[in-house]
């Protein structure tokens, strides 16, 4: 029997049936090296950050309006609009479950970066409303911190898959379905960016408990004194964001070849 899926995505055809081929991959073994390197050190450096300086980690990175809480909510609108020419680019030519599966992410994406910021709640001085103040946990205009909202699961599960997809994935698949793959699923080199934000959240609520019995109160994440706390998501969500603007760029540039800058 035919596969559905693929004979329904035709890539780089367009609507015409006139093909245009795709550029030639450029996303190569010394771009994926320069890529994991990247995460490497970015997450090297917040670490050594925290031991040298925890006065300037914080206020870089985990304190409310800091230049991190900023930087991610603009990573966040950036692989918004790039996921946005992509879900129109996909869309042009005619590749439904694509286009609409971009269409949600943009929309995921630009939510997400308005989360970051609370919707502009201190930028323009607006007060929470009270509906919200009892449910809300850090009393803001946001959906990711009312009480019923499971943020620490949604995290565990956005950074498994966007780190092991691609190392789960059996290569015959991959190869038999190379383009759909890629578009959504993040590439190797992405997984300390993704990862990292899924591990910190699999340690505050499942290892922690188990880790402290065997190895000391010293590696508990709760309380002063302690090397790990609640502040740390902050530098962590940074680093998921950066994995997602990657992830979008890397797509974007693969089908930048793709179309004539006007349709016929």
């Amino acid at each position: 029997m035919p596969d559905p899926i693929h004979n329904a995505l035709p890539l780089y055809q367009s609507r015409s049936h006139v093909h245009a081929e795709p550029a030639k991959e450029w996303f190569g073994p010394r771009h994926r090296r320069i890529v994991t390197t990247a995460a490497v050190l970015m997450l090297v450096g917040i670490i050594a950050l925290k031991i040298a300086s925890p006065r300037w980690y914080a206020i870089l990175l985990t304190r409310e309006d800091s230049l991190g809480e900023y930087l991610t909510a603009i990573l966040y609108l950036g692989a918004a609009v790039l996921a946005a020419q992509i879900a129109l680019i996909h869309r042009r030519l005619d590749h439904r479950l694509l286009g609409g599966a971009y269409i949600v992410l943009t929309l995921g994406l630009a939510f997400i970066a308005l989360e970051e910021i609370s919707w502009g709640q201190r930028l323009f001085a607006i007060e929470t409303p009270a509906a919200l103040v009892a449910h809300n946990q850090q009393g803001e205009i946001t959906v990711h911190n009312l009480t019923f909202f499971p943020l620490h699961t949604a995290y565990i599960l956005v950074g498994l898959y966007g780190s092991l997809a691609a190392l789960l994935i059996p290569d015959g698949l991959q190869r038999r379905h190379r383009e759909i793959v890629r578009a959504v699923v993040p590439d190797r080199s992405l997984f300390l960016f993704f990862f990292t934000v899924a591990a910190l959240y699999l340690y505050y609520d499942y290892l922690s408990v188990p880790l402290v019995a065997l190895f000391g109160d010293s590696i508990a994440w709760r309380g002063r004194g302690h090397f790990m706390d609640s502040e740390d998501q902050e530098a962590a969500e940074l680093m998921l964001a950066c994995g997602f603007l990657l992830f979008v760029a890397i797509n974007r540039m693969r089908l930048s070849g793709v179309l004539p800058r006007r349709l016929p």
